[in-house]
């Protein structure tokens, strides 16, 4: 269940543009002006950054499938960090521990207290959730998806083991988990964890009849929807063979969790979640021939796909192979100016360059009747 690598840095930019007054709006068709934007940061440094284990600093290879929240005061940016499992004689060498970390940061302070912070090596991170390590296993927790209400933050992972059979001579997937963290701020601008939650027993009547199992999440953002509902993207297999994306939703503030009965074409993958209007859930997925917007006004039960919504994200591989590269890697929504907006960041490639050299990203906006350039 591959995601595009996005930079945590990248995902703090945005957060900076919504709400440091950056989003002057560009026509489509105009050249946008030169803006002076914030220093980058690179939260998540592979080999670098100090990640609190058990007590202990570590750091990890490599970070993948980065998310924000914020809540009571506290934004946490979170990844997967990666290790790589080093015996040379185990049949497992080669693969990489993963577990999720959290780094958090006082949502008051300024931008360049921030950047100063990591520069000087004094920011960190911490392990919130791993597999317990076992000889011969290979625990991997992975696609960290949140979602932020009132002074909770509600932290969706994926987990299992890989072992190796040896009478069947290759590698297996063991003790699978689909688990649900909730964490409240502390009075030192950190998150406080609950115990996780194991979510497959509430859906697994669900799940059974549709044929589905191994249960992740997206990655990136869920919502909180207007009614107050929590409301999380998450990707499965459906027929032992088939990726499939679907919603799972709770009415009563993560008490209890229902798998609705919709989900999208079979393959459509890395899916992207918002709410546009009340009730109206979007999501946005890579599909087998190109990008597809869906939406469902019945918290999941049925999705339909929609030409008219984000209509510039839409996109088919076979008539305009150039768009494959012009991928969606974050989506949200906002009030910008008292006007209702989209905003989501694609990563595109110049024509006639190299796409190793020419990676850009960039930040529209849209308010479904006119898509801008932030």
């Amino acid at each position: 269940m591959p995601r595009h690598l996005f930079s945590a840095a990248v995902l703090l930019l945005l957060v900076v543009l919504i709400c440091c007054g950056y989003g002057t709006v560009h026509a489509e068709d105009e050249k946008p002006k030169e803006a002076q934007l914030p220093q980058s940061v690179e939260l998540f440094a592979p080999n670098k950054t100090q990640v609190e284990t058990q007590g202990r600093g570590l750091t990890r290879e490599f970070f993948a499938s980065p998310s924000l929240a914020s809540a009571g005061g506290v934004l946490a940016a979170f990844a997967e960090g990666h290790i790589n499992y080093t015996d040379p004689n185990s049949p497992l060498v080669g693969c990489t521990f993963s577990d999720v970390v959290a780094g958090y940061f006082d949502a008051a302070e300024s931008w360049a207290s921030l950047v100063a912070a990591v520069d000087a090596g004094k920011w960190k991170a911490y392990s919130v959730l791993a597999r317990t390590k076992q000889v011969g296993h290979v625990g991997y927790a992975f696609f960290p998806t949140t979602v932020a209400k009132d002074n909770k933050v509600f932290l969706l992972v994926g987990s299992y083991d890989l072992i190796y059979d040896f009478l069947k001579s290759k590698r297996i997937k063991s003790d699978w988990n689909f688990a649900l963290l909730v964490g409240e701020p502390t009075q030192g601008k950190q998150i406080q964890w609950g115990q996780p939650q194991q979510l497959l027993p509430q859906i697994a009547q669900s799940a059974q009849a549709k044929q589905m199992d191994e249960f992740s999440g997206a990655g990136g953002s869920g919502v909180a929807t207007a009614s107050g509902a929590l409301v999380f993207p998450v990707v499965a297999i459906k027929g032992g063979s088939s990726l499939v994306s679907t919603i799972i939703y709770s009415t009563d503030d993560g008490q209890t969790w229902v798998l609705p009965k919709g989900m999208l074409p079979t393959d459509c993958t890395s899916p992207l979640l918002a709410e546009w209007e009340a009730g109206q859930l979007l999501m946005i997925a890579d599909c087998v021939f190109g990008r597809r917007v869906f939406e469902s006004r019945d918290m999941g039960a049925t999705w339909a796909e929609t030409v008219r919504t984000l209509s510039r994200v839409r996109g088919d591989f076979r008539s305009d192979p150039l768009q494959r590269p012009r991928r969606v890697t974050s989506l949200t929504t906002a009030t910008i100016a008292g006007t209702r907006v989209m905003l989501y960041a694609q990563k595109e490639y110049p024509l006639g360059e190299a796409e190793a050299e020419a990676e850009a990203l960039f930040l529209w906006a849209t308010d479904n009747n006119r898509t801008s350039l932030a």
